[in-house]
């Protein structure tokens, strides 16, 4: 028990520098981000699910005005596809998450971020075999990223998951669409004097 509390006293005492607000200025970063997105979506015929892939591209802007918190918006397009037998199913959507931020700084170059927030997926088109009975979704999403500064640019690696929140279909509860992105994101640095 007496290590234990050590080693946990260590741990908070090597990393309350990590929470501490001294010299932190606020700042804000504009970027682009480009992801690989695997999705799980219905096609009339199939109940279970089909595998879907395809290219994000997109913008996003960062505020954080505080060392650990702060909020990222984006605006992203979505182009995916399937192929079964010879036949090829698409659908293409615009999603826009808004999440609340929380940093962990690595020293002055590194940090890691969590992102937690909700989104609205607007779908542009489908085939009609894809099953997208509603155009506006809403849904959750979570992730994970990994950034380092090389002067006022950021470059990162980012994972996110994505989930609707209600069925793809208006006839059957249970078709909701969920997909996975891995990518990496190009932001531009400003800060702001307090």
């Amino acid at each position: 028990m007496r290590q234990l509390l050590f080693f946990v006293s260590a741990f908070l005492l090597l990393n309350a520098g990590m929470f501490a607000q001294s010299e932190f200025t606020p700042f804000f970063e504009m970027g682009v981000k480009s992801s690989a997105s695997f999705a799980k979506a219905y096609i009339s015929d199939d109940d279970v699910g089909s595998n879907f892939a395809g290219p994000v591209v997109g913008v996003r802007y960062l505020h954080m005005q505080t060392k650990n918190m702060g909020f990222l918006m984006e605006v992203n397009y979505n182009r995916l596809s399937f192929s079964s037998e010879g036949t090829d199913y698409s659908y293409s959507f615009i999603h826009t998450p808004f999440m609340t931020r929380v940093r962990f700084p690595l020293g002055r170059k590194h940090d890691i971020g969590l992102n937690v927030g909700s989104y609205l997926q607007m779908v542009l088109d489908h085939q009609d075999d894809v099953v997208f009975d509603r155009r506006t979704l809403f849904g959750l999403a979570g992730g994970i990223d990994y950034g380092f500064l090389l002067g006022n640019m950021r470059l990162s690696l980012e994972g996110r998951y994505h989930y609707n929140l209600h069925s793809n279909s208006e006839d059957a509860e249970d078709m909701r669409s969920g997909w996975l992105e891995i990518g990496l994101a190009v932001s531009f640095r400003s800060s702001r004097k307090k």
